[in-house]
Formats: structure tokens, C-alpha cells, sequence
């Protein structure tokens, strides 16, 4: 546990480099297929842009309307493939608590994410999104899936 908030705290760290950086404020659905209606779930995400890297440094929260959270530090791939549009992908470990959410199974889970965006002439983005939390193993592994809509937000925007 220790060693994973000496991750988090590394990854923070990253938010005094010179590349371009990101916080992402997401709405959707959480578990929407196995649990109807399901909940919502807000996200926010620290997003570090490297040009050069292929793996893109990420960090954040999750919180649902059933008090369940995912805290998680991970890594983005992004494509271009216009000079507006851009596919990304994923993967993310953290902690989950599942508050009154569902039982996923394990403290640690997997959120593995696609991410279509758009770049607007503000140099915002508005994005939309699909993901998946599970642990990947043991006997109790429901996973769920959420569906969120996304704006992106250069740091930038944060220094005025």
C-alpha cells in the first residue's frame, strides 16, 4: 500500500514539467450493464503530455453516487488522427473502496479506458469515453463498466 502512494506522489511530481499537462473532469454511468439503473460517477484525472514518450503518465479519482472510489496512477497512449481528433487508450492500477458501491472483489483493480476526444479552438478538449474496472483475478471479479463524457482542460488555464 505505502509503495503505491510513493507512486502517486512521483506521478504528481510530473506536474512541474515543461511538456504539456491536462486535468480531465468527467460525468457518466458506472456499471451500467449488470446494475440497473447503476450510479454516476465523477472523475477527475491529471494528465501529463510528453512529447517523445509512447506512455503517457495519468493520475485520479473516481468517486460514484454509491460512495464507491477508485484512486489510480497509470498510463495513457494517445493517437492522433487529426490535427483534432485523437483516440487514446488506458491502463490504470489503483485502490478501490466500495463504499455502498459494488463488490468488486479485491482493494486493487484495473481501470482500462478508451478515449475519443476533440479538440476545441480554446485548446480545450471535449472527449467520450468508455471504460472498465476489474481485478483480473481471485474468486469474486464482477467487474463494471462506465460511460462518461469528458472535458479536458489544459494547466494553463489554471495559471492565470
Amino acid at each position: 500500500m505505502r509503495k503505491f502512494f510513493v507512486y502517486l506522489l512521483l506521478l504528481s511530481s510530473l506536474c512541474f514539467a515543461k511538456d504539456k499537462s491536462y486535468l480531465a473532469f468527467s460525468v457518466g454511468l458506472f456499471d451500467f450493464i449488470h446494475n440497473q439503473p447503476g450510479s454516476f460517477e465523477f472523475t477527475v484525472e491529471y494528465r501529463q503530455i510528453n512529447e517523445g514518450w509512447f506512455f503517457q503518465p495519468v493520475g485520479g479519482i473516481m468517486v460514484n453516487t454509491d460512495f464507491g472510489s477508485h484512486i489510480f496512477g497509470g498510463f495513457a497512449t494517445i493517437l492522433e488522427i487529426t490535427d483534432r481528433l485523437e483516440f487514446a487508450s488506458f491502463f490504470a492500477p489503483g485502490i478501490y473502496l466500495k463504499g455502498n458501491s459494488k463488490d468488486l472483489g479485491f482493494i486493487i483493480e484495473y481501470r482500462s479506458k478508451w478515449e475519443l476526444s476533440y479538440l476545441l479552438d480554446n485548446k480545450m478538449k471535449i472527449a467520450f469515453s468508455g471504460g472498465h474496472i476489474s481485478n483480473g483475478f481471485g474468486t469474486l471479479n464482477p467487474g463494471a463498466e462506465s460511460l462518461n463524457i469528458t472535458i479536458i482542460v489544459p494547466m494553463e488555464y489554471f495559471k492565470k
